[in-house]
């Protein structure tokens, strides 16, 4: 098990370096305060949906619904790892209207 935890940060680390040999970096949208403001309290919302007994179902499956991939790469230092959600933000922000969030 441990050799195989070894393989695969290796391939990780080695992903990792193709990813940035590709040279394209996807930056985020620069979003208007307003829509970003919308964007903190949905996701505040969706944190105490989650925390929710009654809602947590609902909520988990809404979240799956707006991430398509997640992305890990290795960071800097040894055991640090970098973090990419990659999704849908118009059906987040759009979400209410659609799932009791």
């Amino acid at each position: 098990m441990v050799r195989e935890l070894r393989e695969l940060e290796n391939r990780c680390e080695t992903l990792g370096h193709d990813v940035m040999a590709a040279g394209e970096v996807e930056l985020a949208p620069v979003l208007p305060s307003k829509l970003l403001r919308l964007y903190r309290r949905r996701v505040e919302r969706l944190e105490q949906d989650l925390l929710d007994p009654e809602l947590n179902a609902l909520a988990t499956e809404a979240l799956r619904l707006l991430v398509d991939s997640i992305l890990v790469f290795p960071g800097e230092n040894q055991g640090q790892v970098e973090i990419s959600l990659r999704g849908d933000l118009a059906v987040f922000l759009h979400a209410g209207a659609h799932l009791a969030l």
